[in-house]
């Protein structure tokens, strides 16, 4: 059994995606923690078409560092969850987040959760049971560059 199977996304493509996606969006800095893929794997660096090299990458180990970051740089985490506030009533005022994705089978841990000022879904409305990561973060991503203005 691995540990802490709750982690950010495993899947290097995804990974990658979610970097170069995150890059287009402005994001300078992707936090990882538990099990997430490596940055510099190949696969991640080629699903990132070159992005990998112009974001801030850094690793969290617990819950502890995730609160330290959060309590210092005054940010408000929001968690991406199957059970939370529709995004569409998601409402910020130029504050500054963290977007917390967990990974496809599991989403994020409990321990991380309970870090998140706010959970949220992107809600579905076809039979599909959910999105792919990367897809997540861009809608996620779109939504909070037009929330914080």
């Amino acid at each position: 059994m691995r540990k802490n199977p709750q982690s950010l996304p495993e899947n290097t493509y995804s990974f990658g995606t979610i970097i170069r996606t995150a890059d287009w969006f402005g994001v300078k800095c992707i936090f990882t923690t538990g099990n997430c893929a490596d940055y510099l794997n190949p696969k991640v660096v080629r699903a990132s078409m070159g992005s990998v090299f112009r974001s801030d990458i850094i690793r969290l180990e617990t819950g502890d560092d995730i609160r330290s970051y959060l309590r210092n740089s005054g940010r408000k985490m929001i968690c991406a969850d199957m059970q939370g506030t529709p995004l569409n009533r998601l409402h910020l005022e130029n504050e500054k987040v963290l977007l917390l994705l967990g990974n496809e089978a599991n989403g994020p841990s409990d321990e991380v959760k309970s870090l998140a000022h706010e959970t949220v879904v992107i809600p579905g409305y076809g039979k599909a049971e959910s999105l792919n990561v990367a897809s997540a973060a861009a809608v996620f991503l779109y939504a909070l560059t037009n929330c914080e203005g």
